[in-house]
């Protein structure tokens, strides 16, 4: 039955529109404070915004001192609050404090001519405010320095600026500027320089002043707490991904749950489901994983984890963050009906040779890297795993043996230069090959076909190239070509094998462009090119709600050739500022694909963000149309349906946040999402799949979180409570009713937490809770004697049980010993401290009478000791 969604597609944009229109109203009805609408000096986490780059001083000048001064001699500060434009030059200065008002004119003066590399948001130029201290050494006569000394980061000797010492003997203070102290205009002799605790732990350090001598030094300065580094900065949220949340990588590592891995801690985000088996496929609000793009660097990225989910194949050296867009999002994101998460790569300039060793009981890796030029940068790294040689000393017992145990490894390699502050240029290469084959010698009694091997191996090749070029102060441009190679083998005992490889290679190319102040265009396209070879047989894909059919009793296929899927996606994306309250962002996409199948799409989308109180309280609600292909299995030739249209969704999220304190946000949305022209298993076997499926999604979810380096306990404790409740429906054509779709979990809880204990200590904890998913009952079975054996008949309703309620506890503790040149570091990570016996899936006995639940009960100890220098 073909449905007319022109009403239904009305309705919601009619909604929407009613909504922005009435929330406008009802803010404009009651004035915004002029101190609320004031921007705050205070900078804000950049965990909750756009990947931010801060300015970096690279001309300091010296103030001219006054011919009359009369001070004391002795250290002063001047604190100025500089207003830097887009070029990073000094466009105002004000004096904030100050310690001898002689000084102040000097010190403003001196800073107008200070030149800065600017500040940049998303590779953007940006103008921001900064605090500087700029510290006057007043001395009766022209300084000698007869003592020089390097203040560098102990453990990671990068270099420490601002910190001040004393000698002990006379009082005379010194600062350090780009990482060097210098002490002047003291008498020869020996000396002792004193730190005191503060950021830093307490340094004595005793030297000598010799006659016409600079002598040099190194202080190696120890953090009292890793949550005293936070970069805190306040950016704008962007009104284009109202529902984006954004993990930084630097606060995830130390969190359960991960084994130290960061891209695992988007699955404990609101929004997302528990994966079963803990594979880390990504179900987004109850849809299927294939629903969700997965992106690096804003480019395709096919496979996020090794099998099982135990380990992303990027090592997580080279991230710098994750977002992830739930729903809502606007039209530079396309090929996803449900989410996207998207990883972005580290850009930061690497200032020395750094590196990393990795050793836990599953693998181990190295990473390492360095500038070969004050333009460029290098870091490479490889993993492999060694559990295979492990599992291969334990027996399995006499039917099943492991011939290949599973293993994996992966590498990454980057290369970034700078040509001026116009230009960067990366290059990343990475792969990963994952293996397992498992022997069974004896079938059991519901396929005899069970014997042999099963394997499964996956591997996935690339390269990318990226060029971001800032062409103005209002407009920067971003290109990114990737090429690779991937490959999927499955083989279950002959019955069922699959041979995939692909050679995809895309282009991406963005313009962003501030038109007016209150005005930012954003144009580009996404160009895809998929050239594909399949061998495939296997049984006909189980209509819904089948339940153990034996392979014998389904139809097989058996094909094989090639096929080849190219998109064009251009889009646009424009920003308005309509008022100081309210963003308001239309944007549009259209899709072209061809090749061995073919569909087009224009999906319109809008976004809302009110800011009722600034950097406060902000309202948001966006929606639109999405589309994307059908999986590739349902449209190859023979197999599927080359004839399907685009699957499709329309998105409608409203929400809101609050930001009590700096650091701390609670925020909440409610969304519905009608789902359209979905591919599913279709009666008429000639064609297989239809686009007659449809269905819905409707839920609500909370997140309180707490970012490190806020002033809550002295910022040592970060970490987040979500909550998700969800309803995923499709509509069941022979009931003539809503069911529960396959990958519906009702709620959903997560709650993490890390702590920072002095001397190096950290201490973490998750806590999961999730609503098991749902699964059609067996009512009985029936022999079959040409099959010789017990086939299940299902119940009336699909999906109408559930598995039991999944909960689990995890715990890790970390030390870290901190060397002048390198730390030292020791974690254990202990999943499912309690023991608890989750289900996973159902396990029938011969004749279906009886059930039992499979799952993964076992207490996973991970260990691991981590060197970096």
């Amino acid at each position: 039955m073909k449905r007319d969604l022109r009403t239904p597609l009305f309705a919601l944009f009619a909604l929407m529109f009613f909504m922005t229109v009435m929330l406008s109203a009802a803010i404009a009805q009651e004035p915004v404070p002029d101190a609320a609408r004031q921007a705050a000096d205070e900078p804000a986490q950049a965990s909750d915004g756009p990947a931010i780059v801060p300015p970096t001083l690279t001309a300091f000048v010296e103030a001219a001192l006054p011919p009359d001064l009369a001070l004391e001699p002795g250290v002063y500060v001047v604190s100025l609050l500089l207003t830097l434009d887009e070029y990073g030059a000094v466009s105002d200065a004000e004096v904030t404090a100050s310690d001898a008002p002689a000084l102040e004119e000097p010190a403003l003066e001196a800073a107008r001519r200070f030149a800065f590399t600017p500040a940049t948001v998303d590779g953007a130029p940006a103008a921001v405010q900064i605090a500087y201290r700029y510290a006057f050494d007043i001395r009766p006569k022209e300084r000698v320095v007869v003592h020089r000394f390097k203040v560098l980061l102990r453990g990671s000797r990068d270099p420490i600026d601002g910190v001040s010492g004393l000698l002990e003997e006379n009082g005379r203070a010194f600062t350090a500027f780009n990482g060097v102290m210098e002490v002047s205009d003291v008498p020869p002799g020996t000396y002792t320089l004193y730190i005191p605790e503060g950021e830093y732990r307490e340094v004595r350090r005793e030297f000598t002043v010799a006659t016409d001598r600079i002598a040099e030094g190194t202080l190696y300065l120890e953090r009292q707490f890793e949550s005293s580094n936070q970069t805190i900065i306040r950016a704008p949220r962007e009104a284009r991904f109202v529902a984006r949340q954004t993990l930084e990588a630097g606060e995830l590592r130390r969190l359960p749950g991960s084994a130290g891995d960061v891209l695992k801690m988007v699955e404990n985000l609101p929004g997302i489901a528990r994966s079963a088996f803990g594979s880390g496929q990504l179900v987004v609000f109850g849809s299927p994983p294939f629903d969700t793009q997965v992106l690096l660097n804003q480019q395709p990225f096919v496979m996020l984890y090794h099998f099982g989910g135990v380990y992303s194949v990027i090592n997580p050296e080279f991230i710098q963050k994750i977002d992830f867009i739930p729903a809502g999002f606007d039209a530079s994101y396309g090929r996803a009906t449900a989410g996207i998460v998207n990883v972005t790569l580290k850009e930061e300039p690497l200032t020395g040779l750094h590196g990393a060793v990795d050793i836990n009981l599953l693998h181990a890796g190295i990473v390492m890297g360095g500038p070969y030029s004050k333009d460029g940068d290098i870091q490479a790294a490889f993993r492999r795993s060694y559990i295979d040689g492990i599992l291969k000393l334990v027996p399995f017992g006499g039917e099943q043996e492991l011939s290949t145990a599973p293993r994996y490894y992966d590498y990454q390699l980057k290369w970034q230069h700078r040509l001026g502050d116009r230009d960067r240029f990366m290059v990343f290469i990475n792969g990963t090959d994952d293996a397992i084959v498992i022997v069974n010698k004896r079938a059991n009694t519901q396929e005899p076909k069970f014997v042999g091997n099963v394997g499964l191996s996956m591997f996935g090749h690339n390269l990318m190239f990226s060029w971001k070029r800032r062409h103005s102060a209002t407009v920067s441009n971003a290109l990114s070509v990737q090429a690779g190679y991937t490959g999927f083998d499955f083989d279950l005992f002959g019955a069922i094998q699959y041979r995939l490889r692909s050679f995809p290679v895309s282009i991406r190319n963005e313009t962003d462009w501030q038109a007016h102040d209150r005005v930012r265009v954003s144009v580009g396209a996404d160009l895809r090119f998929e050239p594909s070879t399949y061998d495939i047989e296997s049984p006909a894909p189980p209509a819904p709600g089948s339940v153990g059919t034996p392979l014998g009793a389904r139809e097989r296929i058996k094909t094989q050739g090639d096929f080849f899927l190219a998109q064009v996606g251009p889009f646009v994306s424009v920003t308005w500022q309509a008022t100081p309250w309210w963003t308001i962002v239309p944007s549009l996409r259209a899709d072209v694909f061809q090749g061995t199948w073919k569909g087009w799409s224009i999906d319109p989308r809008l976004s809302n963000r009110f800011e009722v109180l600034k950097d406060k309280v902000a309202l948001r609600l966006a929606g639109g149309l999405y589309r994307q292909p059908p999986p590739s299995f349902a449209f190859l030739p023979n197999f599927g349906n080359p004839d399907l249209g685009p699957e499709a969704a329309a998105h409608l999220l409203a929400g809101a946040e609050y930001t009590p304190v700096e650091g701390l946000t609670l925020a909440a949305n409610g969304f519905y999402k009608w789902l359209f022209d979905r591919a599913e298993v279709s009666e008429d076997r000639t064609q297989r799949y239809s686009n007659r499926g449809y269905g819905r999604a409707f839920g609500a979810d909370f997140l309180l979180r707490l970012a490190p380096g806020s002033r809550i306990a002295g910022g040592r404790l970060f970490g987040w409570v979500a909550y998700t409740y969800t309803v995923s429906q499709i509509w069941d054509f022979k009931a003539k009713t809503y069911r529960s779709s396959d990958y519906e979990q009702n709620h959903l809880l997560n709650i993490l937490a890390s702590y920072e204990l002095p001397r190096h200590w950290t201490l973490g904890m998750r806590f999961r809770l999730s609503t098991g998913y749902p699964y059609t009952p067996v009512s009985g079975s029936v022999y079959d004697a040409d099959l010789d054996r017990y086939v299940a008949v299902p119940g009336d309703a699909i999906n109408s049980k559930r598995l039991p309620v999944f909960h689990q506890l995890d715990l890790r503790v970390d030390k870290e010993w901190i060397f002048d040149r390198w730390k030292f570091g020791l974690y254990l990570e202990i999943q499912n401290v309690y023991y608890q016996k989750n289900a996973e899936a159902l396990l029938y006995n011969y004749d279906f009478s009886k059930v039992g639940f499979v799952g993964a009960s076992t207490i996973l100890p991970v260990i691991g000791l981590k060197g970096e220098f």
